[in-house]
């Protein structure tokens, strides 16, 4: 944890609560598989496809937050992944509407309308692990894939993604939450790791579909 972030409540909190969670979805075969190299074009579609509603759900919040909200620091949008999403899936030749609503993108909508200081766990969740991973992941499917790396939008952060990353996390410990809901942040983030699991099943589930069965 670098000097400026380390006296973060609420990055310590969320390290500390999602720890172990953090490795186990990190050990499902979906994501190993890809930390492997070894997706197919049907595998990746099928995740960007789950992910779309997740990153729908958390930007539509984060722009809806009321302007005197301490949250609108996580208005980002060089971070924002839908449209990333939109322009892969239309390379792969697989329309939006392949997406569907998981239990993770209902349970951000829900955080939107009743608890959106909530919001910053699929903030934490997503972002910092997008940007932490994303460069070697992009790599890896670009020649598994057999497809420019240019294509993979998705990962793509410009070159200053350590910076963005560093950023980010100064963005995230500079939040300044009651007691109660940086506590409510954490089992947030809890429950953002967890949704992960069921995501991830079904991802590898609809990779078989037809819609996904991409040349």
């Amino acid at each position: 944890m670098s000097g400026d972030t380390a006296g973060s409540p609420l990055l310590t909190l969320l390290r500390q609560a999602t720890s172990a969670w953090h490795g186990r979805v990190e050990a499902h075969p979906l994501m190993e598989a890809f930390a492997r190299g070894q997706p197919g074009r049907g595998d990746y579609a099928a995740y960007l496809a789950g992910l779309l509603p997740v990153y729908r759900a958390l930007e539509a919040g984060l722009e809806a937050l009321a302007d005197a909200s301490p949250l609108t620091a996580l208005r980002v949008p060089a971070l924002y992944r839908s449209r990333a999403i939109e322009a892969d899936l239309a390379t792969l030749g697989v329309p939006p509407s392949a997406a569907w609503t998981s239990r993770l993108s209902a349970r951000i909508e829900a955080w939107a309308r009743e608890a959106p200081h909530c919001l910053a766990a699929p903030a934490y969740v997503r972002y910092l692990g997008d940007l932490s991973g994303g460069r070697v992941l992009r790599a890896r499917f670009a020649s598994a894939l057999d497809v420019p790396a240019a294509s993979l939008a998705f990962f793509d952060f410009g070159d200053g993604q350590a910076a963005l990353r560093a950023t980010w996390l100064a963005t995230l410990a500079s939040l300044r939450l009651e007691r109660a809901h940086t506590e409510q942040v954490a089992a947030a983030a809890v429950l953002c790791f967890s949704d992960h699991e069921p995501l991830f099943d079904e991802m590898v589930a609809a990779a078989r579909a037809a819609v996904f069965r991409v040349a």
